[in-house]
């Protein structure tokens, strides 16, 4: 066998005399002999171990009146041939800590390991002496089947070393218990020794450097293992120390694969281990043997699956054997263990750095001499998996997992500062500590950002010896320079705070419970801002309240949206009884947020860059820059307190991370707050942002936003009616009415924030999150991608057979008419028809109600041109058949408008718009009159391919539809601007006329109350929609009311599908689009042609997937012309129109109520009698279709307050 070059020459002294002494001292018999000649051998492999130079040889030997006997041993010496290991280990205890190991310890903690049931391996103990010369003698047992082995492959193979290691520990930790010398004897000395390691770790440090600078992707973090390089030596002595958190035990202290022996199976598994070399055993963190275990005895692989379930395997053997043992101390929880393992973090990288590249070699070829004096070369420089490894190993270091401030707490958090605590919440100045209080951590790193945080557990006795303990959980303001100590230096967060915990919660806990209902916070436990700013609260998490990530469900978010909607409710109340209130919390966030530049300048260039490269969005780069060059100002009006709104008091940092949940069955069944550093005075729109997209998943938000809002609003206003609050309480509509005023906040939630909510805080260093120098994840995820793409699209939109009366025409529709119709229109009193005009019905059945129609042709010559002439005309006439339909048409104010419209007002709307190279159609006007009878002539254009369609189907065809309208009125407010009088002459209202279908409204919302009564999902519905009928005539004449808060238009007044017509191209699409019927025409808010627009005319898938883009397109069209118009009034903000629909919100729910069913219907099979008096028969309501659609809408309209409960 090849040997380590110190173990081929012997020293003399290792004969045959020598070990007959140790055979006599061995068999205890002076007498033994041996039979013949020990012949040495090396004892280990080259490579396998540094600490001795180790031998092997048979011993043969005789006793007296025995027969011929023999012992396989193994010797370990000092080094004593000159170098850099004599000269390490020359002055060194190991071997005298190695002798009294084997000759103390493990025969004592095989003993009581044998007392519990368990088996407790290690080579026996043949001889040790420390003078004349060091050496130790143990039975070699390699030839009982126990070999060393490489790494090990698989997580099965490494159970048994957990195991014994555990066995180790927790045997040392009762022996230390029953011998108070014992940590003393054993203490931890060895760190020391490192220093002798600064030339090996100076070394590796500059071989990994030049390794990094010549890879790109190690570029970021060149600079930290820079700063690393000289400190490492000092934290690694710092960290073997022993822990004052953690129970600490005799680790092994060199707990590597070549110090484990293993006993395999016939198939070569590894069933037994047994530990050797215990030379650096020491009282100290069982981190140091556990960071051995990860890094240095199983492969990488093995590390990278199961590190979790390699450290939770030894941690419930070591507390199942202390239980066993009887041990009645405190054992350190699995979360102890892991922070431990994070204090102790510079052995893993000591590790990592030194140690790891030599798994990439054969440790044969190893000089450990070169090594530890620093000669020798990283000889893993080339290797692809090193290059992984350590890439993932050094980002992690980077971002190490709790806060960095917390893994060292100040001085003056000692027992000393919590038994006055104490003493003050039990006022009990005898109160006395039971033990030292550890602290520990508070959070994750990335948990939280605006304080440092501890936890700790007290347990104390008060006067009389009463028992007690309590969890609590402390805040104070960070030491450590940073943006961290800049950021809460200048504001009073922790003031805040304090006087939230003091005051404000508890009042608004003891208005709830006068209603019956709960408002939950932690309790506060102390709070001082001299010497020391502190806030300490008892820490809950033992009761089961737990941080969650982001809440996967509707039902699950229900608990955070009852919370804030009670937090906002009691606020109002204690307002209202306290003026001065509002001013003691008023809102500082914008200028917090405005100064936090770098991260936000950050956010958006990246977002930038992902429009115009990931998701290709060019169009959205130029407002997406705008808006970031007026963020400053955009922010504050965001925070400013609202002057249309009732305001609250928020949370202002409502976020995920600051939520407590209970769960019950895996599920969320109750939530509170924490972190009420940033309350604010101010607009509930900004918790509610919040919480649409910084608490639940992005398909909860998309499926649920608007029932999110209402359920707020539903909870908020009855608990501020249970509270008799004598304010105003906000209507949901108002409520979904400061959300679009403060919508811009929305948007730079997902521009900034979506980094916040995407980046595992925990695995990045939080300064430099905060300003700015950290990528933004979410910017790869396909997810937020499709969520980009439809909200960006949605914020900027933010800124869409005959009838019966027509088959008999009236006799005064002759030929002789026609001609004076012609004669009239042409000025020519020479025009003669050439032939009879023949009538024939105007329209299909169910395409119109408001006018009987006919078509002719009328063909004629005129003695001014000898050439016959002809022209296609379509007549509206009043319905003369009695009937619904003629009182409804018995006045002449539809047909006096139509005249005026085509007459004046459309020439003079198409001669605006051609001055700017635009072009408005609509039908030749040639004859109107109201008396004899009452007429409009128009020319039939169906012949020149003009066509009616159904509901359009594509947003392609909806563009020239959404323009048209857009022309309409927006040549209508310059037409204002030219005639005092055009106004007055569109000022009559149709919405008494149409309330006065008393049979059309009640049988439409009779369906609707069918519903409710046939389907269990509809029937929430049914006391919403019998409250909306009430007083509905006076509420929706109101809704036809010109605007007082938006620009007024003229309206078409009839805007749906069957009062278009379209060209239609070779590919089916639409080419050209032109408006029909202009009876209803009058001066009032766009929103009436809108709602038309959006209802009545696409299909409704169209408009689920674009009804926002919709009102942009219409919104962009009707600006820009009026721009180009010249007009010089101002023109109101798309966020004007938004809230001015969603004023007139109403205008849908009725347009659904009263037409949506039309849509399931064969329109042809229609009597418009019957329909107008309510008296058909529905279909609709078994149509699976309808009542999906009719669910959603009406749902929609309960979340928006268009319905209501009450």
């Amino acid at each position: 066998m090849e040997g380590s070059r110190d173990e081929h020459d012997t020293p003399v002294w290792l004969d045959d005399d020598f070990f007959l002494q140790v055979v006599r001292e061995f068999t205890h018999d002076p007498n033994a002999r041996l039979c013949h000649g020990c012949k040495l051998r090396p004892g280990t492999k080259p490579g396998e171990h540094f600490a001795s130079v180790m031998y092997r040889t048979t011993i043969h030997y005789r006793c007296h009146q025995s027969r011929e006997a023999s012992i396989d041993v193994i010797m370990k010496i000092q080094p004593y041939q000159a170098g850099l290991k004599k000269d390490v280990l020359e002055e060194s205890d190991l071997f005298l800590r190695e002798i009294r190991i084997y000759s103390q310890v493990l025969p004592e903690m095989k003993r009581r390991l044998e007392e519990i049931g368990e088996t407790f391996n290690y080579p026996r103990l043949i001889y040790a002496s420390e003078k004349p010369r060091t050496i130790l003698i143990l039975e070699d047992v390699s030839g009982k089947g126990w070999i060393t082995r490489g790494y090990i492959a698989t997580f099965e193979e490494v159970v048994p070393a957990i195991k014994a290691i555990a066995k180790f520990h927790a045997a040392s930790v009762v022996m230390e218990q029953d011998d108070t010398s014992f940590a003393y004897r054993h203490r931890c000395e060895v760190a020391d020794k490192f220093k002798a390691l600064d030339g090996m770790l100076k070394k590796s440090f500059h071989d990994l450097l030049q390794f990094m600078r010549s890879t790109e992707e190690f570029v970021h973090l060149i600079q930290p293992v820079q700063k690393l390089q000289g400190k490492l030596l000092p934290i690694l002595i710092e960290s073997y120390r022993p822990s004052a958190d953690c129970l600490n035990v005799l680790v092994h202290g060199d707990f590597h694969s070549k110090n484990l022996l293993h006993q395999q199976s016939a198939a070569g598994q590894v069933q037994d281990t047994m530990l050797i070399d215990y030379q650096i055993c020491s009282w100290t963190t069982p981190a140091v043997d556990l960071y051995y275990l990860l890094d240095t005895i199983v492969d990488q692989s093995v590390k990278e699956q199961h590190r979790d379930a390699m450290l939770h395997l030894y941690y419930e053997e070591f507390r199942r054997l202390l239980k066993q043992f009887g041990w009645l101390g405190h054992v350190t929880s699995l979360q102890e263990l892991h922070i431990e393992l994070l204090r102790k973090g510079a052995i893993e990288l000591f590790h990592y750095v030194a140690l790891y590249p030599y798994r990439f070699v054969d440790r044969s070829k190893i000089d450990f001499e070169a090594l530890l004096s620093g000669k020798g070369s990283n000889p893993a420089a080339s290797s692809p998996v090193y290059r992984r490894v350590m890439r993932e190993v050094l980002t992690r270091f980077l971002h190490q997992g709790f806060n960095h401030d917390e893994l060292s707490s100040p001085g003056w958090l000692n027992d000393a500062f919590f038994r006055n605590v104490l003493c003050e919440l039990e006022c009990d100045p005898n109160v006395r500590l039971v033990g030292t209080c550890v602290l520990r951590p508070g959070t994750k790193a990335g948990d939280h950002f605006a304080s440092v945080m501890y936890r700790t557990t007290i347990q104390y006795c008060l006067t009389g010896d009463v028992q007690k303990s309590i969890n609590i959980i402390m805040k104070i303001k960070p030491d450590s320079k940073g943006l961290k100590k800049d950021l809460l230096d200048g504001d009073d967060f922790f003031g805040k705070e304090i006087k939230m915990y003091t005051k404000v919660l508890p009042e608004m806990a003891a208005l709830m419970r006068s209603i019956g209902e709960d408002y939950k916070y932690p309790k506060l436990v102390y709070a001082s801002h001299e010497p020391h700013t502190i806030i300490i609260l008892e820490d809950i998490s033992p009761q089961g309240w737990g941080m969650g990530g982001l809440i996967k469900s509707f039902a699950e978010l229900l608990p955070t949206i009852n919370a804030i909607a009670k937090f906002h409710a009691a606020s109002a109340v204690l307002q209202e009884k306290d003026p001065s209130f509002t001013s003691q919390y008023r809102c500082t966030i914008a200028k917090i947020l405005c100064s936090m530049r770098s991260m936000t300048d950050a956010c958006f260039s990246s977002f930038l860059n992902f429009l115009r490269v990931i998701v290709q969005l060019p169009e959205f780069v130029a407002p997406v820059e705008r808006f970031h060059a007026n963020i400053d100002n955009i922010l504050e009006a965001a925070y400013t307190p609202s002057e249309t709104c009732a305001n609250v008091l928020i949370h202002g940092d409502f976020h995920f991370k600051n939520l407590l949940h209970l769960q019950s069955g895996g599920q969320i069944v109750e939530t509170m707050f924490v972190d009420y550093q940033m309350c604010s005075w101010s607009s509930p729109a900004i918790d509610l942002f919040y919480l649409t997209y910084m608490i639940p998943e992005q398909a909860v938000k998309k499926d649920h936003r608007d029932e999110i809002i209402y359920h707020y609003h539903r909870t908020f206003s009855s608990v501020l009616r249970r509270l008799n609050f004598r304010g105003r309480v906000p209507s949901l509509t108002e409520l979904q009415v400061e959300l679009l005023r403060k919508a811009e906040l929305e948007l730079y939630h997902y521009i900034v924030f979506s980094a916040f909510r995407h980046t595992d805080l925990s695995k990045v260093d939080s300064e430099a999150f905060f300003l700015g120098q950290t990528a933004n994840p979410a910017l790869q995820l396909e997810e937020f991608q499709e969520t980009i793409r439809m909200e960006l699209k949605r914020f900027l939109y933010h800124d869409m057979t005959y009838n019966q009366d027509e088959l008999e025409a009236p006799a005064w529709l002759n030929d002789a008419f026609f001609r004076d119709v012609m004669r009239e229109s042409n000025n020519d009193q020479t025009i003669e028809l050439t032939q009879a005009c023949m009538l024939r019905p105007g329209t299909n059945k169910g395409d119109h109600y408001a006018s009987v129609m006919f078509r002719t042709t009328v063909t004629y010559r005129s003695k001014r041109s000898k050439e016959q002439k002809s022209v296609n005309l379509i007549m509206k006439t009043k319905p003369e058949a009695e009937g619904m339909k003629k009182e409804l048409l018995d006045d002449n104010g539809m047909f006096k408008i139509e005249i005026d419209m085509y007459s004046k007002t459309l020439p003079e709307m198409a001669r605006l718009l051609k001055e700017i190279g635009e072009e408005y159609k609509y039908p030749r006007f040639l004859y109107g009159t109201l008396k004899p009878h009452t007429v409009v002539i128009l020319e039939d254009i169906s012949n020149e391919g003009w066509v009616m369609k159904d509901y359009i189907s594509t947003l392609q065809d909806m563009k020239l539809i959404v323009k048209n309208i857009a022309m309409f009125h927006a040549a209508s407010v310059m037409l204002d601007t030219l005639d005092s009088t055009f106004v007055d002459r569109y000022t009559c209202s149709f919405a008494e006329k149409f309330m006065g279908m008393d049979g059309l409204i009640n049988k439409g919302f009779k369906d609707l109350t069918q519903l409710t009564q046939m389907h269990p999902e509809f029937a929430h519905f049914a006391k919403p929609l019998e409250n909306f009928q009430k007083n509905l005539r006076q509420y929706y004449v109101t809704l036809y009311d010109p605007s007082k808060t938006y620009q007024n238009v003229l309206n078409h007044g009839d805007f749906h599908a069957n009062n278009l017509l379209h060209k239609i191209g070779k590919q089916g699409r639409h080419t050209d689009t032109l408006l029909l019927d202009y009876q209803l025409c009058c001066w009032t808010t766009p929103a009436i042609d809108l709602y038309y627009m959006l209802d009545m005319i696409p299909a409704q898938e169209l408009k689920d997937k674009h009804r926002s883009e919709l009102i942009y397109m219409y919104y962009h069209q009707y600006s820009n012309l009026l721009k180009r118009l010249g007009f010089k009034g101002k023109i109101p903000s798309l966020l004007d129109l938004q809230i001015e629909l969603l004023r007139h919100a109403g205008l849908e729910m009725l347009h659904y109520a009263i037409f949506s069913s039309f849509r399931y219907v064969d329109q042809s099979a229609i009597d418009i009698e019957t329909v107008l008096k309510g008296e058909f028969d529905s279909p609709v309501l078994t149509n699976a279709e309808f009542k999906k659609v009719m669910h959603t809408e009406l749902t929609r309209f309960l979340h928006h307050g268009i319905l209501n409960d009450s």
